[in-house]
């Protein structure tokens, strides 16, 4: 598609946004799910485009963490058996996050006599996959958990797709998504001009 169709098409879809927001700034007391909305909305845009090494995208919370499996294999094992092993590793624990009979929880203690549900980094699978495969594999193993629990119930362990920061590592804001994606059409529509300058020889 030529570059100024997609400008156009980018800049309707940021200047379309960017009103839904300045709607729900009006609305503060009732925008809870057009905000939710709105947020629905900008992960199909983003998921539109390939934002690998962007600053912001749409992360899997829930997704494990594969590199952690392939780099403690291959701290322990040759070449060729560590690549295999560790996808049986990943896969393994991958149908075990998923699996809801498997309750790695446990019930903390809260002020004012309430109650909070946490993953028990104690849990006897946990410990012995620590011990045999170190911190890495660990450590993704129980932020896949944490996700998990935070973004859907417990019994469910599906995949969900947010909005991310990954150069702050945390969850993106509407606002700076729109503002995000309102630069990019920027920077879109300066290569084009540069495009078209440097095809008709001027410097």
């Amino acid at each position: 598609m030529d570059f100024v169709i997609i400008a156009f098409i980018l800049k309707l879809k940021c200047q379309l946004l960017q009103t839904r927001l300045k709607r729900l700034a009006c609305r503060r007391a009732s925008s809870d799910d057009d905000l939710e909305g709105l947020r629905e909305t900008l992960i199909k845009e983003f998921m539109q485009i390939d934002c690998g090494g962007c600053v912001l995208g749409v992360k899997e919370m829930g997704r494990l963490d594969e590199k952690p499996f392939h780099a403690a294999c291959a701290a322990k094992l040759p070449p060729k058996e560590a690549k295999k092993e560790a996808s049986k590793l990943y896969t393994t624990w991958e149908k075990l996050l998923k699996n809801p009979s498997w309750k790695p929880f446990k019930t903390d203690a809260v002020g004012n006599n309430s109650q909070e549900e946490a993953v028990d980094v104690d849990d006897d699978m946990l410990q012995e996959l620590k011990s045999a495969w170190g911190e890495g594999v660990y450590n993704a193993v129980v932020r896949a958990l944490m996700e998990m629990k935070e973004y859907n119930p417990l019994s469910n362990r599906s995949i969900t797709y947010e909005l991310w920061n990954y150069k702050a590592g945390r969850k993106a804001t509407a606002m700076e998504c729109v503002e995000y994606m309102s630069n990019q059409v920027k920077q879109l529509s300066t290569f084009k001009r540069m495009k078209t300058r440097r095809s008709a020889g001027i410097a």
